[in-house]
């Protein structure tokens, strides 16, 4: 069964995502490293990244993730999924996801979008992941 688990987390993001080349990052581009265990400030939510490597928001019922796909940067990801959202993701260098920020009332809205592109995993002298750099665009409402 512990077999299993880390056949699971070890895995990659879904292949099926833009094809195409890369495409520039949006102007309001954030680039943001989080500490494993740390967390960042995502409209007054926190956007958490496990001892596991796993993206996931502080509090419950507050950030929704989809299942990161293979793309070339921030700006390849286009559309919000209509569904498959999870409580919890793996993050995965060279994957982008869609963040459902639900009940969004730092903005006053009943929701928002956020889209999230890993870059790399940052890394100690004895090879140990020590976090992960991303690059994410809150507020997104894609056309």
């Amino acid at each position: 069964m512990a077999l299993a688990a880390v056949a699971i987390l070890a895995g990659a993001c879904n292949k099926n995502g833009d094809p195409g080349g890369s495409t520039a990052d949006p102007a309001n581009t954030v680039e943001a490293w989080i500490p494993i265990g740390g967390w960042i400030n995502f409209n007054n939510r926190s956007l958490m990244l496990t001892d596991q490597k796993l993206f996931k928001a502080a509090a419950i019922n507050q950030l929704e993730f989809t299942k990161g796909i293979s793309v070339k940067g921030l700006g390849n990801i286009k559309k919000v999924p209509a569904s498959g959202y999870a409580w919890w993701t793996e993050a995965v260098p060279g994957c982008g996801y869609v963040v459902h920020l639900t009940n969004d009332s730092f903005y006053g809205l009943t929701e928002s979008w956020a889209r999230v592109y890993v870059v790399e995993f940052t890394y100690n002298e004895a090879h140990g992941i020590t976090g992960v750099n991303i690059k994410y665009e809150l507020n997104w409402w894609p056309n």
